[in-house]
């Protein structure tokens, strides 16, 4: 699969709390690595997010008030920056091009395609710009789900749709 189009594909993956969307997100991730994409990911953290290692150099800084943190490594480069609810639109202008794919985990009342996954018991997401919707039992989608490889499957069918062939 290569890419014809100049930006990124963007796909929210949408589901309550313990729905399995990180583990549709990996299992995305690496069906279009093996397909030749470059795939960059955002996840929302409604809870909030803890990212480094209490009492490192890193978290001192943090601690200490900095705006902004950042931790070059050999092979990563990690930013934190202090932000007033940042937003879908501030996550993806981070991202410096080079992303075939972005898959986004929640921001699910955002309009952008979606895959809806729907767990038995809960309240019903609204399944309006879904590019497929998974239903679950009430444990989830999980990475021994019968229901994975049909998402992923359902996912790459819109990719090459959007002329990702």
């Amino acid at each position: 699969m290569v890419q014809e189009s100049e930006s990124p594909a963007v796909l929210g993956i949408s589901g309550w709390h313990n729905s399995g969307k990180t583990a549709l997100v990996e299992a995305l991730v690496t069906a279009l690595r093996a397909e030749g994409l470059s795939v960059c990911t955002i996840k929302h953290a409604a809870r909030g997010l803890d990212v480094d290692e209490p009492g490192s150099d890193s978290w001192r800084m943090w601690e200490a008030g900095a705006h902004a943190v950042v931790v070059a490594g050999p092979d990563q480069l990690l930013v934190r920056e202090r932000r007033t609810e940042p937003s879908l639109s501030d996550a993806l202008g981070r991202l410096e091009g080079g992303c075939d794919v972005v898959l986004v985990e929640g921001f699910k009342r955002e309009r952008l395609p979606h895959v809806v996954i729907q767990v038995a018991g809960t309240e019903p997401l609204p399944e309006g710009d879904a590019v497929c919707v998974v239903h679950t039992g009430k444990e989830g989608l999980r990475r021994e789900s019968g229901a994975l490889p049909g998402a992923v499957g359902a996912v790459m069918a819109w990719l090459r749709g959007m002329h990702f062939v």
